[in-house]
């Protein structure tokens, strides 16, 4: 008994089924693979030296009378205060935004040429407007420490390098070994189906190219 020979459409009929099925089953298997991964949650990292979002573009620069040097960033910034015989108050400030929750973590250099030494021009940091002096008023004209400040996302920090009287030399202090908490947020869970559409796409183009109508 002789077979009948099917349709040619038929046949291309039976073809693009199938290939819908295989792409049906694909979209299913990528579909459980990507609800079946572990959710991907919100992290905190640290920045090291003046760099990402602590880049020293990203700061707000307030000399006041006195000065900032950015130009050994992103390892190294200074901050000099007034002396330009005012014999009023000044400080000079340089700020940010805290990225993350976590520490600020910095070496300190300070040095002074006041004839009275330095407690004529304090050197600390001020977290959302409040100073810490860091120099000791008795100490030496040359100080130095590593610190670490605990702070919140969303706190403003400040370096800040004051000058009591604008008069009898000024001081610099000199800030590295700088790192900082950045926070990064989990992908919207929308992403994660990217791959998935990007290949269905590329698989239905082929099918196309290699099947025209």
């Amino acid at each position: 008994m002789a077979l009948r020979r099917q349709p040619a459409h038929h046949i291309a009929a039976r073809k693009r089924s199938g290939w819908k099925a295989s792409l049906l089953t694909l979209i299913g298997c990528m579909a459980w693979g990507v609800s079946s991964q572990q959710p991907v949650k919100a992290i905190t990292i640290t920045i090291n030296n003046f760099t990402d979002v602590y880049s020293v573009s990203n700061w707000t620069s307030v000399p006041g009378t006195g000065s900032i040097n950015t130009s050994g960033a992103p390892n190294l910034i200074a901050l000099t205060s007034g002396n330009n015989g005012s014999g009023t108050f000044s400080q000079t400030t340089f700020g940010i935004i805290a990225q993350g929750t976590g520490t600020i973590s910095f070496r300190w250099r300070y040095s002074t040429s006041d004839s009275d030494g330095p407690v004529w021009d304090p050197f600390g940091y001020s977290l959302n407007s409040v100073f810490t002096q860091l120099t000791n008023d008795s100490g030496g004209n040359n100080q130095s420490a590593t610190i670490s400040v605990p702070v919140v996302i969303g706190d403003l920090f400040q370096f800040t390098q004051r000058t009591q009287d604008n008069f009898f030399g000024s001081a610099t202090t000199r800030i590295d070994r700088f790192s900082a908490p950045k926070f990064v947020p989990a992908p919207a869970p929308a992403l994660a189906l990217v791959p998935l559409l990007t290949a269905v796409s590329v698989l239905r183009r082929r099918y196309r190219s290699s099947h025209p109508r």
